[in-house]
């Protein structure tokens, strides 16, 4: 790890500092009508706009199909996962080793003719330049994907903060409309993974089912790369992913204008050098209040240890627990570097061209 990798410092003991990263961009889905596209083809045609959509995006859903099916090619192949209203599933492989970028189209009803969703951590070097090529071979490149950006929209984005030397079990999260957690533990370990999933608005319902994926997760990153056979990418510490899970619907040209996405969402460390009881007993404590709710907690210790807490109460608990680790100051400022290092500005670029800039010819679709 270079010194210019991390965004904040925190000394938890004199013995203990734990290492916040900057961001990083974990997974995004970006949609598209090609509206924009198809009016820079209209300006030079001059035909019906709706005739032209019609014509383009089935000879679009026709070459994806085939290249699907083609056995010559192994760029494109269908997709084992299947998203909803959508009837054309695909995996586009940049390059061997690299996860492929999932490509949906053919929609059912009005929803975005193409839908795209990758992890930009794991595109190969250049990765949107080949992926440009891939999209120019399926389309002959007839409307080139920079042209599709300019009104795609960002339907989901994931954002990561990486922390060293400080597993799950030792952070308490606090968010005022979580309605639920779902969380996964071993006997050797202790919590590994946690899944938070809040609700809007004042009142949570008295039956919770939570649908997708939770808001917030956090988990033991590098078991998850041992587990995938992979060498953890810092070593033997202790390196644990808090990620906040956003569903959007914005224009994609407003990425850099994504505020802080933590607001409202406490990453408390409970690893203090005083803790307000035996020290031996605090893990005990967090890991009631974390399942059972701070006041009942606090309710079944037993009267004898009592005089052992007497300055906790559920309005101050998690005052002992700093909530210093995903502070905005500390982790909003880089922003701009994360979507930089994602290779999302070249995106945000596209987004602003007009784009008749990236149109090859007038609107002339090629035969297939």
């Amino acid at each position: 790890m270079t010194v210019f990798e991390f965004a904040n410092l925190v000394e938890a003991k004199p013995d203990h500092i734990i290492t916040v990263l900057k961001p990083k961009i974990d997974m995004i889905t970006i949609t598209s009508k090609g509206h924009k596209a198809i009016e820079a083809i209209i300006n030079s045609t001059g035909d019906n706009k709706t005739a032209i959509a019609v014509e383009y995006w089935n000879g679009f859903f026709a070459r994806v199909l085939a290249e699907a099916k083609d056995p010559t090619q192994t760029r494109i192949e269908f997709a084992k996962k299947r998203v909803p209203n959508y009837k054309l599933n695909v995996i586009l492989k940049l390059e061997d080793g690299y996860e492929p970028v999932r490509l949906n189209t053919k929609p059912i009803g009005d929803l975005a003719a193409v839908r795209l969703e990758f992890n930009p951590s794991h595109l190969p070097p250049n990765g949107l330049q080949k992926l440009c090529a891939i999209w120019e071979e399926i389309d002959l490149d007839n409307i080139p994907l920079p042209a599709l950006i300019p009104d795609a929209r960002l339907t989901r984005l994931d954002i990561a903060i990486d922390l060293l030397n400080i597993s799950p079990r030792d952070l308490f999260v606090q968010n005022v409309q979580v309605a639920k957690i779902y969380s996964y533990s071993s006997i050797d370990e202790g919590i590994e993974t946690s899944n938070f999933y809040a609700v809007s608005g004042d009142k949570i319902p008295d039956k919770f089912v939570p649908k997708g994926r939770a808001q917030l997760v956090v988990y033991d990153k590098k078991k998850e790369q041992l587990a995938n056979n992979q060498v953890p990418l810092h070593g033997d510490i202790e390196h644990t992913r808090v990620e906040r899970c956003m569903h959007t619907n914005t224009m994609f040209k407003n990425l850099h204008k994504v505020k802080f996405p933590f607001k409202g969402w406490n990453i408390h460390r409970a690893i203090i050098e005083e803790p307000p009881c035996p020290k031996h007993e605090w893990p005990w404590l967090l890991d009631s209040a974390r399942y059972r709710g701070i006041d009942a907690a606090l309710s079944l210790l037993p009267e004898y240890i009592l005089p052992s807490y007497p300055a906790i109460s559920k309005q101050n608990f998690t005052s002992f627990m700093p909530n210093d680790l995903i502070v905005e100051e500390e982790i909003w400022p880089h922003w701009p570097e994360a979507i930089k290092n994602a290779q999302l500005d070249t995106l945000i670029g596209w987004a602003l061209d007009d784009p008749q800039k990236h149109m090859p010819h007038h609107g002339v679709f090629s035969p297939w």
